[in-house]
């Protein structure tokens, strides 16, 4: 998978709540939207303007591992070990966020309990359904959830 690949994958639910707090407008959402559903992924150029917050995060984390932001492991570093750190530090927009909306906006790593169609149950209280389109998932998998979504086999 490349990089702007797992990037979209976690970043994606995040559109819905961007087009809410006015920060995309609809045709963004859209076009990410119809992407998603098809299994694609924009360019990084239309990544970076869109997800602006995620990617000011992914820059100071790579420059303090000397790598570039596009680089698959201080992605995979952002999301699975940094961003709740980000959220209970309140960065950025968690600053004034309540806690319930902190606590759905984390990424979690769940095992599945259930798999029928795309729908997966987990061992999870926040998110106990999530929605997925994952290759090669199991019963008993762990996977990150992000949002009401599985993002990715662990």
């Amino acid at each position: 998978m490349k990089s702007e690949q797992l990037f979209f994958k976690y970043s994606f639910p995040c559109a819905q709540v961007l087009l809410d707090q006015k920060k995309i407008d609809k045709k963004t959402y859209q076009k990410l939207k119809k992407l998603f559903e098809q299994n694609k992924t924009p360019d990084k150029e239309f990544l970076e303007k869109t997800f602006k917050s995620a990617f000011r995060r992914l820059k100071s984390i790579a420059k303090k591992q000397n790598k570039s932001y596009w680089d698959k492991q201080v992605i995979q570093n952002y999301f699975l070990l940094q961003h709740n750190k980000f959220i209970d530090n309140g960065d950025g927009d968690y600053a004034k966020a309540p806690e319930s909306f902190k606590k759905i906006c984390k990424v979690y790593k769940v095992k599945v309990l259930d798999i029928e169609d795309n729908i997966l149950t987990v061992n999870s209280k926040i998110t106990p359904k999530v929605l997925h389109n994952l290759d090669k998932v199991q019963i008993k998998d762990t996977v990150t959830i992000h949002l009401g979504f599985a993002v990715q086999v662990i």
